[in-house]
Parts: C-alpha cells; sequence; structure tokens
C-alpha cells in the first residue's frame, strides 16, 4: 500500500516518490494465504452486457487538481460520493508537492457534475499515521457519517476509522483493521477499504499485500463487523486471473454497489503488460464473485490509468461511476463516467478538460494539517497511502469508497 505519491513505479520522480510503494503493494498481492473455506472464487467468462451492466461513457473532469503550492496541487483521487438530502458529498485524497503530504478533503455538488471544494478535514495526528491519511471510505448510518481511511506511519498502511456529525469535523477511533501474521495475504499491509452497511452489518472489500518488493501480490479481501470498529476478517475473495487473462498480475481497490439482489463490484486489474483496466464482477452476497468483463479501459494518451471507483445508482437507474485518472507522471484528478444497463453507447473519449482553477481556502473549521513525511502520488495506498503503484502504467488505482448513501439511491439503503 503506497501512500498518495508512494508508488514504487514512481519513486524516481520528485513527485512520485511515494507512489512507487503503492505499485510495488499492488503488484506484491499475490492471491494470499487467506482464501475461506466456502467462499470460493468464481471467474466468469462472459461479456459486461451478459450481466445486464451498463457501457459507461465519459463525462469528463470533475474534480480536478488545484494551483502549486495548494493542499491539492499535486494529486486528487480516491473519491467517496454519497446523495445526501438533495446534495451530492466527495470525500477524496489531496496530495501537495512541497512537502509531499497525504490527506482528506470534501467537495459538495448540487448534480454530481460541478463540484465545490470544501477543504481539507482530515490530517495525519496519530502515532500510526504519521506521513499519510488518504482512501476514505464513507457511510451514512442513523445519522452518523462513517469513514475508513488508510493511515501511514513509514514503514506499514493500515485502515482507521473516523465519525462525524456532519461531514466535516471528525473524530478518530484509531486502526481498526491492522495487517495479518506472516504469511498470509494481508501480512505486509492492508489498504484500499470499501465499506457497504447492509441489514445491519457492515461489510469492508479491501486490499492486502504480501510484500512491497514482490510482483504480483495484490487481492481483494473481506472482512465485516457488527459495530464498524471491530473487523473480523473474512479472507480473500478476489484473486488475479489465469495466464493471458486482462487481471492475470493484479486485481486491487475494489468499489461495491447493491444493484437490487445482486452486488456489483468495480475493481482494478492489471494484466501482464502492466495495462490497468476498471473491471466488472457479481455476486450474490458479496463473498462469492464472478468476473464480468471490462467496465472502462484507459484511453491514450490522456489516460494512463483508470480506476479507485466509487459507483453509485441513481433512483432513475442512471449508473454514476465517480474514477481516478492519472495522465502523466504524478497528475491524478477525478473523473465521472455514466451509463444505463441496456445502453450500448461506446465509452468516447473524455471531452477536454479545463484548466484547474485554485482551489478555494480551506473553511473556518478546518485546521491545516503539519506537513508530513513526503506524500508523492496517490496511487497507492495510504492517504495515498495504498497507492498500488498502478499509476505509472503499472501503476493502480484504488477504488472508491462510497458506502451507504442517505436517500434511497438504488443499492444504498438508508440504514
Amino acid at each position: 500500500m503506497v501512500a498518495p505519491g508512494r508508488d514504487s513505479s514512481l519513486q524516481g520522480h520528485p513527485k512520485t516518490g511515494r507512489i512507487g510503494l503503492l505499485l510495488a503493494v499492488v503488484s506484491l498481492l499475490a492471491v494470499g494465504a487467506f482464501a475461506v473455506p466456502a467462499r470460493t472464487l468464481v471467474v466468469g467468462a462472459g461479456s459486461s452486457d451478459s450481466f445486464g451492466l451498463p457501457t459507461l461513457a465519459r463525462q469528463g473532469l470533475v474534480v480536478p487538481m488545484g494551483n502549486l503550492p495548494a493542499p491539492d496541487g499535486l494529486q486528487v483521487g480516491y473519491p467517496s460520493v454519497l446523495y445526501d438530502h438533495g446534495v451530492y458529498k466527495m470525500w477524496y485524497f489531496e496530495v501537495q508537492a512541497s512537502p509531499w503530504y497525504a490527506q482528506i478533503a470534501y467537495a459538495t455538488s448540487p448534480d454530481g457534475r460541478n463540484w465545490t471544494k470544501q477543504g481539507t478535514v482530515l490530517s495525519p495526528t496519530l502515532p500510526d499515521e504519521t506521513f499519510d491519511v488518504a482512501y476514505p471510505t464513507v457511510a451514512l448510518v442513523n445519522g452518523t457519517y462513517w469513514m475508513w481511511y488508510v493511515g501511514y506511519d513509514g514503514s506499514v498502511y493500515r485502515i482507521f476509522a473516523a465519525t462525524s456529525p456532519d461531514g466535516m469535523n471528525w473524530t478518530k477511533h484509531g486502526v481498526v483493521l491492522d495487517v495479518g501474521p506472516a504469511g498470509s495475504q494481508d501480512s505486509a499491509s492492508v489498504g484500499y477499504p470499501f465499506v457497504l452497511c447492509v441489514n445491519g452489518t457492515f461489510d469492508m472489500w479491501y486490499t492486502g499485500l504480501t510484500s512491497f518488493s514482490a510482483p504480483d501480490n495484490a487481492a481483494i479481501m473481506f472482512a465485516t463487523s457488527a459495530d464498524g470498529l471491530n473487523w473480523t476478517k473474512e479472507g480473500t475473495v478476489l484473486t488475479p486471473g489465469g495466464s493471458g487473462s486482462i487481471d492475470s498480475y493484479n486485481v486491487f481497490t475494489a468499489g461495491v454497489v447493491q444493484d437490487g439482489s445482486r452486488f456489483v463490484m468495480v475493481y482494478m486489474g492489471q494484466d501482464a503488460s502492466t495495462a490497468t483496466r476498471m473491471l466488472w464482477a457479481v455476486s450474490a452476497d458479496g463473498a462469492h464473485w464472478e468476473k464480468a468483463g471490462v467496465a472502462l479501459s484507459p484511453d491514450p494518451p490522456r489516460e494512463r490509468t483508470v480506476g479507485q471507483a466509487d459507483p453509485l445508482i441513481l433512483p432513475d437507474g442512471t449508473w454514476m461511476v465517480y474514477y481516478a485518472v492519472r495522465n502523466y507522471t504524478s497528475d491524478i484528478q477525478v473523473y465521472l463516467a455514466t451509463g444505463t444497463p441496456g445502453n450500448d453507447t461506446p465509452p468516447g473519449p473524455n471531452p477536454p478538460a479545463p484548466t484547474p482553477p485554485n482551489p478555494p481556502p480551506p473553511s473556518e473549521n478546518v485546521t491545516a494539517a503539519p506537513s508530513v513525511g513526503f506524500l508523492a502520488a496517490l496511487v497507492g495506498w495510504a492517504p495515498p497511502v495504498l497507492v498500488i503503484a498502478l499509476w505509472t502504467g503499472i501503476g493502480a488505482v484504488v477504488g472508491g469508497g462510497l458506502a451507504v448513501a442517505v436517500i434511497r439511491l438504488r443499492g444504498r439503503g438508508r440504514v
């Protein structure tokens, strides 16, 4: 898990030092030793059409980077979006260039397309997150906002929790999911959390790494909790495909939504050439998954990597998928794609991107975090602590964190 800007594949670049770590994490996440009996992975060979999934059409850039030296002047990514009483709300990581540093920011929108940045809302303050905080996934449960995010202490990525009455002022609860024992799939780091509250139970999909140095060692894992703080690991639920498949090298960052009686996942998959795509998977219970084809592939030269997706389903059946794009070496920004099942319009190129405006100053209730560590490219795990290196072409993007939506967006009922 590499924090934003901690991707090993980007370590040599002054703005992507931490991305290399993520790269290492993603490639290291080999299907590990955490498989759980009765949760055997089912791999499907069908296309997204045969699964009744939408063909996504790009809508372009929705949350751009700011201008240096702003807190978000280097990267913004890993969006987590809720629709709450007529307002779209997004939490995402932001990375500044000097010093490299990742924290979590907040934005709002009346229509899901035009966003206003509200400033930084969570910064590193705890001993186990002294370098970065990133990769948020947010749920609204019984009037309380819950956030799970990744913290990086300089050597290990862990998953933390925080709660808030308004989505802006947060109380931290510390580490809630730590690395596993030696030999397990998540023995090196855990990151890229995505949480849904289903029938009173919290379900988390996350990426586990076995090593920071070995290739192809990332896998998607599953955990459950009755209270959001105490988690039981259920094992590995999605692993790389066989030789020649589009995800033969790595799978990571899962964004999940309930679609009727099933779960749909948008995850990142790498093939042997290290090309990274957004891919579909479907499940009846959230634990047994069937791979369902390509959701979105990069559109060169403007998109080198796509991922970290957070899918929403609106009441009219429209899918809104927020995701992160790496265009060049260190830059990461948030884009939107939409679709409706049965709509076979091919995904076109992104519309011309506007010049990123200067971000508004943080609101008065936001306390600027001290510069900690060096955050290079939020493409991996930790704040971007979990940046798995898909951003370099081998880099990775984390799948976003939507969780439980307030208004009853299909697949995100009120709890």
